[in-house]
């Protein structure tokens, strides 16, 4: 009898079995067939991964009949779990028959097969370990399964307790248990790194850059291998540093600054350039012992045609990482390893792809663009995209034109011109940026002609100017007058506090504060904190806020209030900003936003209300944080900058 029709009698005589002895032996039948049906797996055979992709597939069915009915009859508090009660768990064992509809439905069990498979090789492709452990622990059982062979392969060891325990509750008594045997393999794997390292030579990775390194980082240390396992000598690339392997593999890296908030890209390849490998290096990744595993470089094929079916020859192509979740990396992947030719026909070739980590490519012209996921993508194979139709971007289609020339002045409120102003057109999404000259005119070219477009205008002190313009004929004329934030108050009593929590200070009004120069923060964002404090923007301007009142504090004159944005469900609470405030001893009133209704009434049109809160709308913060001077008097005299602040003060208080 075939295999195939083993298994599947497998499942039926298990649907017609009441007895648990018998369980067993058909059971047993049913994994010697799945033995059959796939063959045994070499350990540390480069096709690894994809060959247990078969056996899991297969295991699927048994594993949904197991679930239905070894687990349900057998396992009395697993019972009990999955059916809620010790009652319904009683009747579950001594009528069988009710089980029966409780088996799962074999295709639907595939379909979450097939999408927990997806999801963990994504995991896989930039070794994100930690999602496959959360996998592995609070998984299905055939989620476990999968993770415990895409784990096997990464070879961590955290993983090896979690398996041991999963490999005496299931199936204890078989010598091939999936769990078990993962957990050989990764102990295999680290008696193979301790090997490497067993005579004490220099090529153990962390000999000659380690933590202890006056920067204070921490380093990666690991081995460049191949599919095999067999080392290779190359070097590896991460966040903007390069080193070279040595003959056996081994590297040491500093970790990049930049993981403390978020993922960095990483590529590595061997000495000669023709096998390679790209990966996400996150903060929360062991730094020791890592293996990466370059393989033979990958290539790309296809032509490109419009919704005419006619050929496309003027478009560009560009290729981007996929990090989780099916977002795309968007950050700098250093010099592109892989080589396109555009031809005159509309075909095209990318060479020198690195796999595993998933990639999307995306043919793009103005005005259009279609991202093509690049499923299939093997190590050393050609993968044929065939024809790919360019789509048009909302407003566009193959009759745009692009002739439109948008030129103009940038003056102040005083209708001064305004030198060195930046000036940015979003166009669908394409971007195109300029600068002001001396007499304050900008200039664009090629432009679309009758699509709405964002122009955005900024100078430092005045912030960001928005709005939307369409190009109605080939030269356009388009002036901008920029106003500086809170421009309205200017020379008028400054509007009030509007606080809904003073954290270090007894609640207050500015007109306590007459006979000061009072500097107001507005717009204070500690998003990140205290995970990504180094990256706080707000540090620089703290900073200098501190050195200022040093070198002032003789006048008794000059004071600060910084205020907050409103704190919101997503991102920090009041318990951080708390924390940041008694962490870097601020000794000056720190309040957060109140609600921006409350202002309702002083911000015309209502329109400028702004979500972050009553100060931000009442002062219309435009770049965050913002500065504000309030005189002696209590007068709002200007909105200043990081640049131009002590020069104010030092007007204010009569110097």
């Amino acid at each position: 009898m075939k295999d195939a029709e083993r298994i599947e009698n497998s499942i039926k005589n298990l649907r017609q079995s009441t007895d648990a002895e018998m369980d067993e032996r058909i059971l047993k039948d049913a994994f010697e067939a799945l033995e059959g049906a796939v063959g045994p797996q070499p350990a540390g055979s480069g096709g690894g991964i994809k060959s247990t992709i078969g056996v899991l597939a297969v295991a699927i069915v048994i594993v949904a009949g197991l679930v239905a009915f070894e687990m349900f009859r057998r396992e009395g508090q697993q019972v009990q779990r999955r059916v809620g009660d010790k009652e319904a768990a009683v009747k579950a064992v001594n009528e069988p028959e009710s089980i029966l509809d409780k088996t799962p439905d074999v295709q639907e069990i595939m379909t979450e097969f097939e999408s927990e498979l997806k999801r963990a090789e994504r995991m896989f492709g930039v070794g994100d370990a930690n999602g496959l452990m959360t996998m592995l622990s609070e998984g299905q059982i055939y989620s476990k399964l999968i993770a415990a062979n895409f784990l096997s392969k990464i070879g961590d060891m955290r993983a090896v307790e979690l398996l041991e325990k999963l490999g005496s509750e299931w199936w204890p008594n078989r010598a091939d248990n999936p769990f078990a045997r993962a957990a050989e393999e990764i102990k295999g794997r680290f008696r193979q790194k301790e090997t490497k390292l067993a005579d004490g030579s220099k090529e153990k990775p962390g000999t000659t850059v380690g933590a202890g390194t006056k920067d204070g980082r921490r380093y990666i240390r690991g081995w460049l291998i191949d599919a095999n396992d067999k080392p290779v000598r190359g070097e590896v690339r991460l966040g903007g540093s390069k080193v070279e392997t040595t003959d056996k593999g081994a590297f040491t890296i500093a970790e990049p600054r930049d993981t403390e908030f978020g993922s960095v890209f990483g590529r590595a390849f061997n000495a000669e350039g023709d096998m390679g490998s790209f990966f996400i290096w996150e903060r929360s990744d062991d730094i020791n012992d890592v293996e990466i595993i370059v393989e033979p470089l990958a290539s790309v094929s296809g032509f490109v045609e419009d919704r005419n079916g006619e050929r496309v020859e003027d478009f560009e192509l560009k290729i981007s990482v996929y990090a989780s979740n099916d977002v795309v990396y968007e950050g700098s992947i250093d010099d592109a390893p892989w080589r396109s030719r555009i031809n005159a026909d509309g075909s095209f070739d990318v060479n020198s792809v690195p796999t595993p980590v998933p990639l999307q490519l995306t043919v793009k012209k103005p005005g259009f663009k279609t991202p093509v996921k690049l499923q299939g993508l093997a190590a050393g194979r050609n993968l044929d995209l065939g024809r790919i139709i360019l789509e048009p971007l909302e407003g566009f289609d193959e009759d745009s034109k692009w002739d439109c020339n948008l030129a103009g002045i940038v003056v102040d409120e005083n209708n001064e011109p305004m030198a060195g102003a930046r000036i940015g057109c979003i166009a669908a999404e394409e971007r195109f940026d300029t600068e002001t000259d001396a007499n304050g005119l900008y200039e664009f070219k090629a432009l679309p002609e009758g699509v709405q477009m964002t122009i955005t205008a900024y100078f430092e002190g005045y912030g960001y100017n928005n709005f939307a313009y369409t190009c109605i004929e080939p030269n356009s004329v388009k002036d901008i007058r920029m106003f500086p934030p809170a421009y309205d108050w200017y020379d008028k009593p400054a509007p009030g506090l509007f606080v809904s929590k003073w954290l270090n200070s007894e609640p207050f009004g500015l007109e306590e504060l007459k006979g000061k120069v009072v500097i107001l923060h507005v717009g204070i964002d500690l998003s990140g904190y205290p995970r990504e404090t180094k990256q706080l923007a707000y540090l620089q301007y703290l900073e200098q806020i501190k050195g200022i009142l040093e070198k002032y504090k003789e006048e008794g004159t000059l004071t600060v209030i910084a205020i907050h944005k409103r704190l919101q469900q997503v991102g920090p609470k009041e318990d951080d900003v708390r924390q940041f405030v008694k962490e870097y001893d601020i000794n000056f009133p720190f309040g957060i936003d109140e609600e921006m209704d409350v202002v309702k009434g002083l911000v015309s049109p209502p329109g400028r209300l702004r979500g972050e809160g009553a100060m931000y709308s009442l002062y219309e913060v435009r770049a965050e944080p913002a500065y504000y001077l309030i005189d002696k008097n209590g007068i709002l005299r200007t909105s200043a900058t990081q640049s131009n602040l002590e020069e104010w003060i030092e007007y204010l208080l009569g110097r």
